[in-house]
């Protein structure tokens, strides 16, 4: 229990918790309800912050999504009513202000093809609960529905000078406090460039430009790889033939897209790319990990 609101009535605390909940909102355009208390407003932020260990945080986003972590487990022991907090974790989620370990996962149907590559639903939920690095990606101009909402965690498996050390890439993409996994890549450090920093995005760049096929999206240039574009798509052409891809070896390829067109005639791509299947395959053979049939 908070010291700040002992000597409320259970009732009473958990309302007075709800509306103060309101005020962790990103944007103030957002709250609901302003908060009647500044001294007490103070005085639970002060306490809710200490129990977070946030005093050396500089990032205000992490700051608020730690704290809000350890007010929801406030809210949940008053036993409030869950429409208020999942109102708010659903508008913190959609931000990628949420901690990892605090979203909920929800795993493809096609986690059978995930796991031919190696992979289980035990190492994708170790990668999102505690990754190496994340990135929570949206595009000002995208309507932020959860379909355009993209979130990338990396987790290092191995040590730096290990041959056998990769990335397990793992991209979602976000609705409210759910992580719904899109699909997930073993990365071998030895088969990529990698560079002195590398983000989960980069990450991923480097592996299409080894693994990837050259596509074209619409009437857009051909390229390898898309991330927020809005390309224009020629009147009368069938959505089923969007995606023109270069494969003149007729590989096994896998087209990883996120994409919609809107009422302008525009394809409205969150991400795209092609992965030549075969020769990724080889390479992971290469690394004792054979792709079941």
């Amino acid at each position: 229990m908070l010291q700040s609101l002992k000597h409320l009535p259970p009732g009473e605390a958990e309302r007075v918790l709800s509306s103060f909940a309101s005020t962790l909102l990103p944007s103030p355009e957002e709250r609901p309800v302003a908060f009647p208390d500044p001294v007490l407003a103070q005085h639970l932020l002060q306490e809710l912050s200490r129990r977070a260990e946030v005093t050396r945080i500089k990032d205000p986003s992490e700051v608020r999504g730690r704290v809000f972590s350890v007010l929801a487990q406030e809210l949940s022991g008053y036993a409030l009513q869950s429409a208020n907090l999942n109102e708010i974790k659903t508008r913190l989620g959609n931000r990628g202000e949420l901690r990892s370990d605090y979203y909920k996962i929800e795993m493809p149907p096609s986690i059978r093809v995930l796991q031919k590559r190696g992979i289980r639903p035990s190492h994708i939920e170790r990668a999102i609960r505690q990754p190496s690095a994340v990135e929570h990606f949206s595009q000002s101009g995208f309507v932020p529905q959860g379909e355009q909402l993209l979130s990338m965690f990396a987790k290092v498996i191995g040590s730096p000078t290990d041959t056998r050390t990769f990335t397990l890439l793992v991209e979602t993409q976000r609705k409210g406090a759910t992580q719904i996994v899109l699909t997930a890549w073993r990365i071998y450090h030895s088969d990529i460039k990698l560079l002195s920093r590398m983000t989960p995005l980069l990450i991923l760049k480097a592996f299409v430009e080894v693994f990837g096929l050259k596509f074209r999206v619409g009437d857009g240039p051909e390229t390898n790889f898309l991330l927020y574009q809005r390309i224009p798509i020629a009147k009368g052409r069938e959505n089923t033939n969007l995606i023109a891809i270069t494969n003149p070896e007729r590989h096994n390829l896998a087209a990883q897209n996120l994409l919609k067109i809107n009422s302008e005639g525009y394809a409205e791509v969150a991400i795209a790319y092609v992965i030549d299947m075969d020769t990724y395959a080889a390479a992971l053979n290469r690394h004792g990990v054979k792709l079941e049939s």
